[in-house]
């Protein structure tokens, strides 16, 4: 490996990494950059001077912390949506329950409406009862 002015073979690609890429990384992919980076390290330390080797290992520690800031991002992102998906959940019990207090009412006055006319159907049905006993008796 040639050094040059602390510029690495393969540096550019990580310097062309965006941010947006960055911040998907999960630790798996973390770990196998880093232990490429740290054998890449290993072998360079033999090869080049101490300025490219310091930068090696700020290059690392930099890789590091973006790679774990991602991952800061993206458990802030779970939990904002863990509000939201609990929320929404409150929300939905919240009309369900609405629901079910209207069918249930619904219900009670389906359930009067229909004692009420039994009564009234007994209480025709005795009328009528009172007269054919009449009837058979005269």
């Amino acid at each position: 490996m040639e050094a040059t002015k602390g510029k690495i073979h393969g540096d550019d690609q990580l310097k062309n990494i965006e941010p947006a890429m960055i911040t998907t990384i999960d630790r798996e992919e973390l770990d196998k950059a880093e232990s490429i980076l740290d054998r890449e390290l290993e072998k360079a330390k033999c090869e080049i001077d101490v300025g490219d080797t310091i930068y090696l290992a700020e290059l690392l520690t930099e890789v590091r912390d973006k790679c774990d800031q991602g991952l800061q991002t993206l458990k802030t992102k779970q939990g904002e949506y863990k509000i939201l998906v609990d929320k929404l959940e409150k929300e939905f019990q919240k009309k369900m329950k609405k629901k079910k207090e209207k069918f249930e009412e619904r219900l009670k006055r389906e359930k009067e409406k229909h004692r009420e006319e039994k009564e009234k159907w007994v209480e025709e049905r005795n009328v009528l009862k009172a007269e054919n006993e009449k009837l058979r008796w005269n």
